[in-house]
This record gives C-alpha cells, sequence and structure tokens, in this order.
C-alpha cells in the first residue's frame, strides 16, 4: 500500500475533494479497493517535497509516495504529487488524483516504472496522460 500525504491543512473540503477523486479513480480505471493510506499529519504541515520524503524512507510495494500540498491543493487542485522512492528517489511530478490508482497499479505489477511516467510529464511538469 502506499501513501498519501497531506502537508496543506487550509482547506478540509479541497482535501475530502481530493481523497474522493483517489477513492473514484478514472473513467477508464474505476477502483474496487483502498490502494492508499492517508497521512493527515498536521506536524508535517507546510513541509516541501524532499522533508516528506525523508519522513517516509521505506518504499512500500510500489516505492511511490503521494503528496497533497499547498499546490495540489491550492492552484492546481486536483492534482497530487507522485515522488519515486526506489529508482531515481526525490524525482516527482504532478499526476491527476484520478489517475494515481493507475500509476500505482502499473508500479505493483511492474507493467512500467516510475520514470516511464515522469519522462511523459508536460512543460508543466504534469502527467496528463498518454
Amino acid at each position: 500500500m502506499s501513501y498519501l500525504v497531506r502537508t496543506d491543512f487550509t482547506d478540509d473540503e479541497r482535501w475530502s475533494a481530493l481523497c474522493a477523486a483517489i477513492e473514484t479513480g478514472s473513467e477508464d480505471d474505476p477502483i474496487d479497493e483502498p490502494f492508499l493510506d492517508y497521512v493527515p499529519d498536521p506536524g508535517l504541515q507546510g513541509a516541501d517535497l524532499h522533508a516528506v520524503q525523508g519522513a517516509f524512507p521505506d518504499p512500500g510495494e510500489t516505492g511511490v509516495l503521494y503528496v497533497a500540498d499547498a499546490v495540489s491543493c491550492g492552484e492546481s487542485f486536483g492534482l497530487v504529487w507522485a515522488i519515486d522512492l526506489l529508482d531515481e528517489p526525490g524525482r516527482s511530478f504532478l499526476i491527476p488524483a484520478a489517475e494515481a490508482h493507475n500509476l500505482d497499479v502499473n508500479l505493483l505489477i511492474a507493467n512500467m516504472e516510475f520514470a516511464d511516467w515522469a519522462d511523459a510529464v508536460d512543460q508543466d511538469g504534469v502527467f496528463r496522460g498518454w
């Protein structure tokens, strides 16, 4: 199981909506069972991606850590950070919350690598699909 770490606590409604998008999945990849543990730790409020990565040294089954920060809960609402914990620790990109499950499953079954997804981001550092 992977983790979604909350570092922005300014808007509980946006957090709930982000979690709902993750739990629903995409039209092409609906979710049958939970795949994330949610970590709404106020001790990580405002932490940058590097600090959050340091708080979770165990890469788990997929080697990816998801983060909901001021960017994903604010100006880029609906996106979460995906951080590589295995091959290129610290490499990150933004992904639509509804696509997080697709990434997680592909990493879990070793169908794709984190780099495949990270290499497909647009100029804004956002994965928008294949």
